[in-house]
Order: structure tokens, then sequence, then C-alpha cells
């Protein structure tokens, strides 16, 4: 969920991870700077060492990847202009889109792709089950490289964007080069974006440039990929933890977009005129909840011996905890099913089936 002034955007919404570039136009023409409070502050800048949200946004505006994924979680080109796959499925041959530059005004080449896929292959185990069947990865020119395989592997183009544990982000030979588990020092890559690294103030406000080599691909935005349309010049991410004075800071103009508001404040400027509260990816997730199985009344289990007891929206009788439609949300995906859109995209889960007998929150003497 995210929150921002009517009056300094338009109604289209603005995509979470990506903060302002990939998503439709919000910002009005005259508009050049785009102040957002964060849901905390940015503390690992290597797009190989984590993948927490706020890595995940200070990459997608600073870096670029050969992949990936658009609104239904499907692998689409990114830096990759177009590729060919062998007959047997073993060799992958990848050309990349000309005029492609990071920020400092140098030409990306496929050395740097190669030493970024080295390093990325180290750093993550989802995309080490790819790493373990590649036999060769070799430049052919400046734009060109091939990927061969061990063994037929179905989900190269997905890895090639990243992992939920890390971020598939090009970066320079020079970066690249850094020990797996060693954060690099130089914050450079080739998206939309620049890290203003003079203005940064720890624990106050980050500060990114528009990227003047950057050049967006032509096809609409969808997810992480398409076109990553810069819209303002600037892009500050202030830095404010106190969720009150967040939303007090909107109100008096200070800033323009909160990522994340609290729940607690989100529904006291929910039929605020001036103030849009919204999703802003509508992607499906899933949220695990834990009891404390030596607390009451989690302790008393009275179904079979290693059963766990579902807990989901019925067990919750305590209508004050639904304040707004984003916490029955998240109440709802405590027992959220895999979407019938993406059973089979990545291999897929057969359906559930419901479980049979009295209501899990009745055996077990949750009543609210």
């Amino acid at each position: 969920m995210t929150i921002w002034a009517r009056g300094r955007f338009g109604s289209a919404m603005l995509a979470l991870t990506l903060a302002l570039v990939t998503g439709p136009v919000i910002a009005q023409a005259q508009q050049k700077v785009l102040r957002v409070v964060p849901q905390g502050e940015v503390k690992v800048f290597d797009p190989h060492q984590s993948q927490v949200n706020l890595t995940s946004m200070h990459v997608a505006l600073v870096y670029d990847t050969l992949f990936s994924w658009d609104a239904e979680m499907g692998a689409r080109p990114q830096m990759v202009e177009h590729w060919t796959v062998s007959d047997d499925k073993l060799l992958y041959t990848f050309s990349l889109r000309p005029g492609l530059k990071f920020s400092d005004g140098s030409s990306v080449t496929t050395r740097d792709v190669i030493a970024t896929l080295k390093r990325l292959f180290l750093r993550d185990s989802q995309i080490q089950s790819l790493a373990q069947r590649v036999a060769t990865l070799e430049s052919i020119d400046d734009r060109t490289f091939t990927l061969g395989l061990k063994e037929p592997f179905r989900f190269v183009e997905f890895l090639l964007g990243g992992t939920n544990g890390i971020a598939g982000a090009i970066m320079r030979e020079k970066e690249a080069m850094t020990a797996p588990y060693t954060p690099i020092t130089e914050i450079i890559g080739s998206g939309p974006f620049r890290f203003v690294k003079s203005e940064y103030l720890p624990g106050a406000k980050l500060v990114y440039e528009k990227n003047p080599f950057y050049v967006a691909r032509s096809e609409p935005a969808s997810g992480f990929s398409g076109g990553k349309l810069a819209k303002v010049d600037r892009v500050e991410f202030i830095i404010i933890p106190d969720a009150t004075v967040a939303i007090a800071a909107l109100r008096n103009g200070e800033v323009d977009f909160i990522d994340s508001p609290s729940l607690d404040v989100a529904p006291t400027v929910a039929n605020d005129p001036n103030i849009v509260v919204r999703e802003v990816w509508p992607i499906e997730t899933y949220a695990v909840l834990r009891p404390n199985s030596i607390q009451p009344p989690f302790q008393r289990r009275k179904g079979p011996s290693g059963a766990s007891p579902h807990v989901g929206p019925a067990g919750v009788h305590d209508r004050s905890l639904w304040r707004s439609e984003v916490l029955a949300r998240v109440l709802r995906l405590l027992g959220v099913r895999q979407p019938q859109r993406h059973r089979g995209r990545l291999g897929g889960f057969p359906p559930s089936e419901p479980r049979k007998g009295p209501p899990a929150h009745d055996r077990i003497g949750l009543q609210g």
C-alpha cells in the first residue's frame, strides 16, 4: 500500500518496487522532484547482497537486468535485444541492446555481463540451480555472448533476471570482480537513475538523479519489465521513521509519496480528498503465521499428531482488527491458495483441497 498527495500526482498508481520508473505517468509535466518516504532506510546497496524491498527499490532505480519479470511473473528481455536457443536446448546465444551505457558514460559490454553472472552464480542458492548446469559462458563480441548447458533447463531466462533472494543487476566489470560476499564500494549501474553519493545523508536522505545515458525499451511497462520511463529529474528518499510525522509531512506538502504506510495511520487519511491511498501492485503473495505453541490457546492441539492448525480470517472474531481494506486483504492472505492464472507458469502446484472437519479455530479453541 502507498499514499500520495492527490494535488501533486495524477490518478494512476505507482509501481511499488520500482518507485517511479516503470509505472504509468504520475508526475505532472512541471514536476521534477519526487520526494518519497520509503518503508525504511536502504542499508544494503550491493544488488547481489540482499533482496529486501528497500534494496530492491534502490536496485530498480540504479541498475538494469538481462531479463525482468512482468506482471504475470513471466521472464521478458530487458537488456537483451534478442536471443536464440539451439534445438537440443543446450546453447543459448544472447545479443545485448545497442547503445547500452552505465551512468558514468561507459558502454555496457559482454565483459561486464559475464563478470556479473559469474559473481551472481556464486551468491544465491536458487540461481545455483542454473549455475550447476552451466558448461560454458563465453563472449563472442561486445554485444553477443553464449551460455552452454550440460542439460536442458527451462528456467534460464527467468533466473537471469534474479531470484527472490537477489537481483540479477548487471554491474561494471570492475565492481563485478569484487568477491561475492564483499559489498561493492562504487554504485554505478545502467538503470534509469544514478545514485548521488555526494548527497547521501545516512539516516536522513538518499538522492537519485536521472541517468542521461539510459535508453528505455519501447514496450509498455509490465511488472519489473518493459519501458522504464523516468518522468522526474530526481527521486529523493526522505527517511522518516515515525509514521505520524510522515503523514504530517505529506499533509504539509513536505513529501509527495509514502511507501508502505503504517496501518495504524492509513485510516486517518483514507477520507482526505487531497490524499490517495492505494494498493500499487495487485500481485498475489502469501503470508505465514507461526503461533507460539507453548502459549494458550495454541498449545491445545486436538487434531492428529503432527497436524498444524489452520487459522484464517474466519478465526478472527474481533472485527476491530478489520480497520481497513488493506488489513482485510492481509488477513485473507493467511489462507491464500495459488491463483489459477499462475498455476503451471513455474511448474505450479496442484489445487489445494479444502480441509475436512470443523474449522481450525474450533478445533484448537480459538474463539476470539
